[in-house]
C-alpha cells in the first residue's frame, strides 16, 4: 500500500506476467502532474499507471518523488516498449524514444527486472480493457 503523496486514486489490477499489480489510474493532468511525489513507500506489487488520451512521446522526471522507480513505456496494447529506473528528486527529463507511448506504469525500482519482466512482454488489465481506460481519461 502506498504511504504519502495524493489522496488514494481508483486503481486497477494489471497482469504482468505471472504477477498482478495494482496500479492506481493517473488519467488527468491534476493526478498525472503530483503522480507518486512525496511517497515514502509503495506496497511491492503496487504502481501507478499513467493514462494518455492518445499515444505520443512522454517525459516524466522525479521532482519531489522520494522514493527509486522504474518505469515503463507502454504501448496502446501493453506491450512494454522502454524501461528506465529512475533516481529519488531527480529533475532530468526522460523522453521517450517514439512518439507512441499510450500508458506509463511507475513501480518500485528494478520490480520489472526481479519479477523477470521485459521490454517486449505485454501488461494486461484485468476486468477492464486498455480502450476502456483510455475513453475513461480526462484531457
Amino acid at each position: 500500500e502506498r504511504v504519502g503523496g495524493q489522496p488514494p486514486l481508483p486503481a486497477v489490477e494489471l497482469k504482468v506476467g505471472q504477477v498482478t499489480v495494482r496500479a492506481e489510474i493517473a488519467d488527468d493532468s491534476n493526478e498525472q502532474a503530483t503522480g507518486l511525489m512525496r511517497v515514502t513507500r509503495l506496497g511491492d506489487n503496487d504502481g501507478m499507471l499513467f493514462v494518455n488520451e492518445k499515444p505520443r512521446q512522454v517525459a516524466f522526471w522525479m521532482r519531489n518523488t522520494l522514493i527509486p522507480l522504474t518505469i515503463a513505456y507502454l504501448g496502446a496494447d501493453g506491450t512494454i516498449k522502454e524501461l528506465h529506473d529512475m533516481v529519488p528528486r531527480n529533475e532530468e527529463s526522460v523522453p521517450s524514444s517514439t512518439d507512441d507511448i499510450a500508458f506509463v506504469l511507475e513501480m518500485n525500482l528494478h520490480w520489472f527486472k526481479i519479477n523477470g519482466i521485459r521490454i517486449g512482454d505485454v501488461i494486461t488489465p484485468v476486468g477492464t480493457t486498455w480502450e476502456k481506460l483510455t475513453a475513461d481519461a480526462a484531457p
